[in-house]
């Protein structure tokens, strides 16, 4: 078996399957697509979008000569349904991947981003750091000519379920997290997580002794994976540099997704007293005091940071690749993450701004100026804006729009709403009768809460524009904007499809 650094030698000299990088002929006029989707990062923690810390200063640098969404949503609170559309251009009440490693509707197979540009022609490359993404990412390998496993590239990975059960690697992971190591509870198998713990105990030491020094806090982990972001960018580097042309690939990294683990030199970097506004509990609060949210918010912000610099360090190398002036770069998140309310990231059924509102910016071939657009736009849009790139028709299956046209000028939208929604408590087929959901429409925001046990028909309704924080719900003083926004809510969910299972 390759080792991580044998498997970069042998990928910098051939690409990862050994291929020219070179497309047939008539291919070449057409351009890259690279997606760069980094886990669980809020729009809200930007200084790009008016954040108080600098955060990202290398995506400032990008915008620069790049087109700015402001107001662009996730369509769900965590990674499953947020990424299932962006890579199909479906809202998740219609693509059904509702709950944790869920995968979409069989039947919507096909209908996905790398299908779409694999069929114009392009070389396909899908990789996610994230198991519930890859997930996804399983269920299209069919249309993905490069299938990057995140374990092909950790300094120590544990789950064995792509070993052994390859043929059924969505089934495996998800009885893998159930019996060993699910999230935030006790292993349903004692006896096997000990095993395992104790096989993996003294690799996981020995690669934490060797990184002690440049990772403080310990390093980056994911699912029992330890890592640094640094070796998946470079890879990424040497991916942009030898890929067949044209190729389009999509980069899920797992920062700055929790825990918070950055390289030593941004720890401590926002010890600036800043304190957000203190926000009333929630109905689904934790029991979270601020104190510690301050903390957590911090260490996200110090990983963001982290993330931001290895992120500025591919843009670099692209530039200097010339790949800047024949590939579209787009960097986006799949949801956010929460430090208030009493609650703590983003398992949770609200859909506020901190959880919702997502970075995306896109860097169209050989763009040197910068574009801002200020209108609600939504991961389902990437999808048919890719296409749009590509040269492709529209896509009459595809629930968002076109955000720009084939040289990236801003398209003009048409007025339309805009969706996020939390139905884990529902089943993947038939009605959606337990979740969350919200709709974006102008400067409001309508957010409805149905089947919760003690909080079940709910709605908080909020104007953006004057309310950015949320704290002023609008639903009983404007009865006929709630109703009006809760028909239009309920009339394009019903409309979506309600399968029976076959």
């Amino acid at each position: 078996m390759l080792t991580r650094r044998e498997f970069l030698k042998v990928a910098a000299v051939t690409g990862l399957a050994g291929l020219p990088a070179s497309g047939p002929l008539g291919m070449m006029d057409k351009p890259n697509i690279l997606v760069l989707a980094f886990d669980a990062l809020s729009a809200r923690h930007i200084q790009l979008y008016g954040y108080p810390r600098a955060t990202m200063p290398n995506l400032a640098r990008f915008a620069g000569r790049s087109t700015v969404f402001h107001r662009h949503y996730s369509t769900g609170s965590f990674t499953t349904t947020g990424t299932a559309s962006l890579l199909t251009g479906l809202y998740p009440w219609s693509h059904r991947a509702l709950q944790p490693n869920a995968t979409v509707l069989d039947g919507l197979t096909g209908q996905n981003l790398f299908a779409l540009l694999a069929g114009a022609g392009y070389a396909t490359l899908g990789f996610s750091h994230n198991l519930l993404a890859n997930i996804l990412l399983y269920q299209f390998r069919g249309d993905i000519r490069e299938f990057m496993l995140p374990r092909q590239l950790a300094l120590v990975e544990n789950a064995v379920s792509d070993r052994i059960f390859w043929k059924d690697y969505g089934v495996a992971v998800r009885a893998e997290e159930a019996s060993l190591k699910p999230v935030g509870q006790r292993p349903n198998s004692l006896l096997l997580a000990g095993l395992l713990q104790f096989i993996q105990s003294a690799d996981e030491q020995r690669v934490l002794r060797q990184y002690r020094d440049q990772f403080p806090r310990g390093l980056p982990t994911n699912h029992g994976m330890l890592y640094r972001l640094e070796d998946y960018i470079d890879w990424t580097i040497q991916q942009v540099a030898s890929l067949p042309r044209p190729f389009m690939g999509y980069v899920h990294m797992m920062p700055p997704h929790d825990p918070y683990n950055p390289r030593k030199e941004f720890i401590g970097l926002f010890e600036d007293g800043y304190r957000p506004l203190a926000k009333p509990s929630h109905h689904f609060q934790e029991g979270r005091d601020q104190a510690f949210l301050d903390e957590k918010r911090t260490q996200y912000d110090e990983f963001i940071t982290y993330a931001d610099a290895e992120f500025g360090r591919l843009v670099d190398e692209m530039d200097a690749q010339g790949r800047l002036d024949d590939t579209w770069v787009i960097f986006t998140s799949d949801h956010g993450e929460m430090f208030e309310r009493g609650i703590y990231r983003h398992i949770t059924p609200t859909l506020y701004e901190p959880v919702v509102r997502s970075p995306l910016l896109v860097h169209a071939p050989g763009q040197s100026a910068r574009q801002d657009v200020f209108a609600p736009t939504s991961g389902v849009d990437l999808l048919p804006t890719l296409a749009a790139a590509a040269g492709l028709p529209a896509l009459a299956w595809a629930q968002g729009q076109p955000l720009l046209g084939p040289t990236g000028v801003p398209l003009m939208l048409t007025e339309r709403p805009v969706f996020c929604m939390d139905y884990k408590g529902s089943a993947k087929f038939g009605p959606l009768r337990k979740g969350t959901s919200a709709i974006l429409r102008g400067d409001h925001k309508l957010i409805y809460y149905s089947g919760y046990d003690g909080f079940d028909e709910i709605y908080e309704l909020y104007d953006l524009a004057e309310d950015p924080e949320e704290l002023n719900n609008l639903s009983e003083v404007r009865p006929e904007l709630r109703e009006d926004l809760h028909s239009e809510l309920a009339e394009h969910r019903d409309a979506a499809n309600f399968p029976s299972k076959p």
